[in-house]
């Protein structure tokens, strides 16, 4: 019990990103997914083959973590990890 407790905790930590002069920005575990593979260069046809989704659903992921960090690209997106 106490391990999915700290699991769930470190979850939480885990899906914000501190952005200056905002609070946390939260992302869903899915979008940290996505995240993740386009940090590490993962195109949209890899992240579909990877996470067993569709292309549109992974644009969606995109938008709305681009839309939730306030970033008018992946590059910029990922830019901002970066720091």
């Amino acid at each position: 019990m106490t391990l999915l407790i700290e699991e769930f905790r470190e979850r939480r930590r885990r899906s914000r990103i501190p952005l200056r002069d905002r609070r946390g920005v939260e992302l869903t575990d899915r979008q940290w997914e996505v995240l993740e593979l386009m940090r590490n260069g993962a195109s949209t046809e890899e992240i579909v083959a990877r996470l067993f989704i569709s292309r549109v659903t992974v644009r969606t992921h995109v938008s709305a973590i681009l839309r939730k960090l306030h970033m008018p690209t992946r590059e910029a997106a990922i830019e901002l990890l970066e720091r």
